[in-house]
């Protein structure tokens, strides 16, 4: 059994967003600057925060990321920008050691049962929670079911009341700050609301509250919103609170990758996994993906001493690519390779 009951997880990427767009066009490209600022404020804050004028001031770098679902604008904004934007609004600054909790779905039926979400089969829901408490910077614990007695837990029609006190006990096996359960409950009438009761238990302190949506995502999205004002709300302004400045990180340059060869989307996931996979390779995104087969990516390598060109020629699958541009002499920096081998065969043990 966990002994500690309080703990907290430190959040990456706060200064980070992602934002679906459907071109690379400027106007477009503007407004989801906007529309990441906003994201990346809220996680900060803690607090729900309106548009800014001039987002584009803030960014720090961005990228755009062709991916399963669509295509996404990936934007970063410097830390100190937004710390001062902060302050200068009188509020505060939410650092990135965050309270954990855990976190429990129950589904009540029509006729009263309620049964854990996730316990018989994978859970519908939990997807959509997990993505918003990301998106706002709340690191969620979820329970290892495998390892639940059921003889303790209640029987599939328990009552609510039975639910509460079973999860409370199982959840001091998990060393985290709070627990909050969600209990979805069924629709009631044509065209209702989806309404979702939820109870956050920190230390000896118990809240409770409902949040209504027209679908269940949308009411696990607001739970999620009243969850960040709950956890944060005894963070001071950032006027009085000056230990919690995060110190910007030092970044080492990116290099640009073209790789010729790419002729399909398939082809491009490969080498893209491939890239990701290499020790040197701290992070890689595609910035443009050209219909003539050729990709150009944007890598961030480990360190300064990294060698990503050798580290590209491992496995035999790129291969050094003559630009028939040579912009060197005048600072140009991008790499660029030919797929040699998408797929190599392997050697039997």
């Amino acid at each position: 059994m966990v002994t500690s009951l309080f703990a907290s997880q430190e959040v990456t990427d706060l200064y980070r967003a992602d934002v679906p767009v459907t071109t690379q066009a400027e106007t477009e490209r503007v407004h989801a600057f906007g529309t990441a600022l906003s994201e990346v404020l809220t996680k900060i804050s803690g607090r729900p925060s309106q548009a800014m004028p001039n987002p584009e001031t803030m960014v720090d770098r961005y990228h755009y990321d062709a991916r399963v679902n669509g295509l996404f604008l990936v934007v970063e904004f410097d830390p100190s920008a937004i710390q001062q934007s902060l302050k200068e609004r009188n509020l505060p600054i939410w650092n990135a050691n965050r309270p954990s909790t855990l976190v429990w779905l129950l589904v009540q039926g029509e006729g009263g049962s309620i049964q854990l979400s996730g316990m018989e089969s994978p859970s519908a829901e939990q997807p959509y929670l997990q993505a918003e408490a990301v998106r706002r910077g709340v690191p969620l614990t979820w329970p290892i079911l495998d390892l639940l007695e059921p003889s303790r837990l209640p029987e599939k029609g328990g009552d609510k009341s039975a639910w509460m006190a079973s999860l409370r006990e199982a959840s001091v096996n998990y060393s985290v700050e709070a627990t909050w359960i969600g209990t979805i409950l069924p629709v009631i009438g044509t065209g209702g609301q989806r309404t979702v009761e939820w109870t956050l238990f920190q230390g000896p302190k118990e809240e409770k509250w409902e949040t209504k949506g027209p679908t269940v995502p949308e009411a696990l999205a607001a739970g999620v919103a009243s969850l960040v004002g709950k956890l944060s709300a005894r963070i001071p302004a950032s006027s009085t609170e000056t230990s919690t400045v995060i110190v910007p990180k030092v970044r080492v340059p990116t290099r640009p990758l073209v790789i010729s060869g790419t002729t399909s989307f398939e082809i491009y996931l490969q080498i893209h996994k491939y890239l990701e996979s290499l020790p040197e390779v701290a992070h890689v995104w595609i910035s443009h993906l050209a219909p003539e087969g050729r990709a150009t990516f944007t890598v961030e390598p480990k360190n300064n001493t990294a060698d990503l060109q050798g580290a590209f020629m491992k496995g035999g699958r790129l291969s050094p690519a003559q630009n028939s541009l040579d912009l060197s002499a005048f600072g140009d920096t991008t790499l660029y390779y030919q797929i040699a081998n998408v797929s190599p065969a392997r050697t039997a043990p």
